[in-house]
């Protein structure tokens, strides 16, 4: 089974042409032959060939013993959500561990209807606190997406009662999912120490994805209270690690510790570093299936762009990263693009653009002010300078100044 890929990839046309009955048996072979070594690699080959023969039966057998080692050591949430797509639903149907881990896989990456309705085929097992432990955290993830905070915080402290004090890695990644939804509720402090208690159990596991994952939601976080030496100590924290080496660069989370970093060099003016670091991150996240769902990396490029008055590119970064949202269905990262088009639009001059934004929007300037509409507001309050409309931007600008964050700077 090994040879050099381009006459792999000349002899499987041939076969596909002269005999396409045999290729699905081919496959299914080539995936036992890879089972029968007790190695990470050839386990991973031979789920590829077990897939492509359509083998549900040993795939599925294979997943269930792996997928948690494989999410847990090498972070690859968009890996194991491209595995369980190729299997049909009657199939995952059968097998509860694996339709969970896809309700939680979309939920994780934003696709939040399609993660509700995989959860909806589960049936309660009262008896595996496991599996209902999964099903809480997949619950708090939603709520959070649907601007529940206090509702997806029950979710997860239910998840961390129902888990077992032994499950390390798991238990860390709700204690991020409940820090996120501390910060949905703007309590600044309490999402800093649940971050904190996240990292230090990944640290105590030697799980490097979810303490990498705990590093960018502590950087995340000191951005967003204004304290930008804090976000660049935690990003370093995991640029610095995969620069030493290499291997690491195939997490997802070192790409989106590029973007965020970038971010920072962005706010103090340090245009060229900040296109240079967003660019890698780009090129790390393009090996990732799915991975520019996740990555914010349009919205750090486009503002680069923006102020260097690069205008048409700026608008064409935007229109692609819309695109793909829609395409996914991906309805919180497409609402976040298009805000952010409409800002670009304000500083293009094109209010008339920006406005229709505006009126698409169930918002008023009397609507209660919270983490997920804020940039809405502060969107809204360019415009209405923009536009000159003085009084009311004071009015905003009044009101968003009362509704900073608890911890704010």
């Amino acid at each position: 089974y090994r040879y050099h890929h381009l006459f792999a990839h000349l002899l499987q046309n041939q076969l596909r042409q002269e005999q396409p009955q045999l290729v699905s048996s081919l496959h299914e072979q080539a995936g036992r032959w890879f089972l029968y070594h007790d190695d990470d690699e050839y386990q991973r080959e031979g789920l590829y060939h077990l897939l492509a023969a359509e083998s549900w039966t040993a795939a599925c057998e294979l997943l269930e013993q792996q997928l948690e080692q494989w999410l847990w050591s090498r972070g690859e949430l968009t890996a194991v959500l491209n595995w369980l797509e190729q299997i049909p639903d009657e199939v995952l149907a059968q097998h509860p561990s694996l339709l969970t881990w896809k309700a939680v896989s979309l939920s994780l990456t934003a696709q939040i209807g399609r993660s509700q309705h995989y959860l909806n085929l589960l049936k309660p097992d009262e008896n595996n606190s496991r599996w209902q432990g999964y099903i809480a955290f997949v619950h708090s993830s939603n709520a959070m997406s649907t601007d529940q905070p206090a509702l997806s915080v029950q979710y997860a402290q239910d998840a961390l009662e129902f888990l077992p004090a032994d499950a390390h890695k798991l238990r860390s990644l709700i204690l991020q999912n409940l820090g996120l939804a501390f910060r949905l509720s703007d309590d600044a402090p309490a999402a800093e120490r649940t971050f904190q208690q996240a990292a230090a159990l990944a640290q105590e596991c030697h799980n490097r994805p979810s303490l990498f994952n705990a590093y960018i939601q502590l950087g995340d976080l000191a951005l967003q209270l204004g304290d930008l030496p804090q976000a660049e100590m935690y990003y370093q924290r995991v640029i610095e690690p995969a620069e030493q080496n290499p291997a690491l660069s195939y997490m997802p989370q070192v790409a989106f510790a590029y973007g965020a970093y970038s971010y920072v060099l962005y706010n103090r003016n340090q245009l060229d570093e900040a296109y240079a670091l967003v660019q890698k991150g780009i090129q790390l996240v393009s090996r990732i299936p799915n991975g520019q769902l996740q990555h914010d990396a349009p919205i750090l490029l486009c503002g680069i762009l923006a102020a260097r008055q690069q205008w048409p590119e700026a608008q064409a970064v935007l229109d692609q990263a819309i695109a793909t949202a829609q395409a996914h269905e991906t309805d919180m990262r497409l609402e976040r693009f298009e805000m952010y088009r409409a800002r670009l639009h304000i500083q293009m001059g094109e209010l008339t653009t920006a406005e229709a934004w505006l009126a698409k929007l169930p918002l008023t300037p009397n609507d209660p002010i919270h983490f997920k509409n804020r940039f809405d507001f502060f969107t809204l309050l360019r415009l209405r300078l923009a536009q000159k409309r003085l009084t009311e931007a004071e009015q905003i600008l009044n009101r968003l100044e009362t509704t900073l964050p608890n911890g704010r700077s």
